[in-house]
């Protein structure tokens, strides 16, 4: 029996497998296979750019208008709360509402630079702080330089953070006996909840410093991103403390100094019954007269909302009555400059 001869299709991939066989030293098949344009790369004339090239530029346009339209947001409704929490408190020291104001929301915004002033320089001198900290004992971590010392700092900094955070706590339930208790309370559980985690954090990188393999990772972003929200709400809480006692300091100090204040002088053409309130009343002569009734002894706290807030020279906080009343034509205002500071 002769052998089979091999049939023209089995001489075809015999040649075709010979045909694709590469010589030693050839490059692999993926560099041969033609390469797909990177972003960067020259588009040859007459092809047509990658489908998501173009989008780019503006997606990335879009993204900043997005970023820069929430952050002044967020940045005009803080500066709106705060100056409402400034001027609430400063009325308020004279038995009046927020709500009698009429403010506009650009008037409070104007009214909470005082607020904003010293929390914002607080934070900016504590993260320049907080850097040169953390430069500090990178630098000694790395050049595994004094490591005990910064283990022993880090447990004695994770121990004062635990009690700072405890008297905060305790300070939101019972107010605590020091001076600026409010203020402290609304500041310890954010100082105290960032001193433990950053002094954790140490500890982990000093106790896997001497260890084999590769150095530790950061901290994960959940955990981070909830102690920078810990952080933030103790911060927000504290500026809102801050704004509420400077007002309330300013409405006592204006109190205080009443004669610095100018005088006013209300001329009415009906009687406005301000005697009981503590202003001098005298009733005009002339029954042609446009206005009948006269009254003194009066001071302007200030003009809001188309009304004027008087209060009398004698007024006190225990039993001083705040005057308001609208600008009407019927009324005249006579003003007259208070003593010098």
């Amino acid at each position: 029996m002769t052998p089979n001869r091999p049939t023209q299709r089995s001489r075809g991939r015999r040649v075709a497998a010979t045909a694709v066989a590469r010589e030693p030293g050839s490059p692999p098949d993926e560099q041969l296979a033609p390469r797909r344009p990177a972003p960067g790369d020259p588009v040859p004339a007459g092809a047509t750019p990658p489908s998501d090239a173009a989008p780019r530029p503006a997606r990335a346009a879009l993204e900043l208008a997005g970023l820069l339209i929430a952050a002044t947001t967020l940045i005009s409704a803080l500066a709106f709360y705060f100056g409402w929490a400034i001027t609430s408190a400063r009325v308020a020291y004279f038995g009046l509402d927020s709500s009698a104001l009429g403010f506009s929301t650009q008037d409070y915004i104007l009214r909470s630079t005082d607020a904003l002033f010293v929390p914002l320089g607080a934070v900016v001198v504590l993260a320049l702080a907080a850097r040169a900290l953390h430069a500090t004992v990178t630098a000694a971590i790395a050049g595994a330089k004094r490591l005990s010392t910064v283990r022993a700092i880090a447990r004695a900094g994770i121990a004062a953070g635990a009690v700072v955070l405890a008297i905060g706590l305790w300070g939101a339930v019972e107010p605590l006996p020091v001076a600026p208790g409010a203020l402290f309370t609304a500041a310890s559980p954010g100082i105290g909840i960032a001193l433990l985690a950053y002094c954790l954090h140490v500890v982990a990188l000093v106790d896997a410093s001497g260890s084999p393999g590769p150095p530790p990772r950061g901290a994960p972003r959940l955990s981070f991103g909830l102690v920078g929200l810990l952080v933030g709400l103790s911060a927000f809480w504290t500026t809102a403390v801050f704004a509420a006692e400077l007002g309330h300091d300013r409405g006592r100090t204006l109190g205080a100094n009443l004669d610095r204040r100018p005088a006013v002088t209300v001329l009415s053409a009906k009687d406005l019954h301000l005697a009981e309130a503590g202003a001098t009343t005298r009733r005009l002569a002339g029954d042609d007269a446009a206005y009948r009734y006269r009254y003194g002894g009066l001071r302007l706290i200030f003009r809001a909302g188309g009304k004027y807030f008087l209060v009398p020279d004698d007024w006190s906080p225990s039993t001083g009555t705040a005057i308001v009343l609208d600008d009407d034509p019927s009324l005249r205002f006579e003003f007259r400059p208070g003593s010098a500071p």
